[in-house]
């Protein structure tokens, strides 16, 4: 999945530190229940991540995929390892 600039690959950290604030891309709106940390989204629900994978555009991940997937798909997009 294509990231955004300036990120040049997938899986790319750009927040090693937990309470470092993510980066989203500049036309995505910040909603609530969206993560401002790395540490916030670990903790995120499934309603947040619904919230934030639909704001980010990603893909469905199939009818019942587990918290750490939906985490995992936002971490990677983001390049919050």
């Amino acid at each position: 999945m294509p990231g955004f600039p300036p990120f040049s690959t997938p899986r790319e950290s750009h927040n090693p530190k937990n309470d470092a604030a993510l980066r989203y891309p500049p036309t995505v709106p910040i909603v609530t229940g969206m993560p401002l940390t790395k540490q916030d989204l670990m903790g995120l629900n499934v309603i947040d991540c619904q919230t934030t994978a639909t704001a980010l555009g990603l893909p469905p991940l199939g009818p019942s995929p587990l918290m750490a997937q939906r985490r995992a798909q936002i971490q990677d997009f983001l390049g919050a390892i």
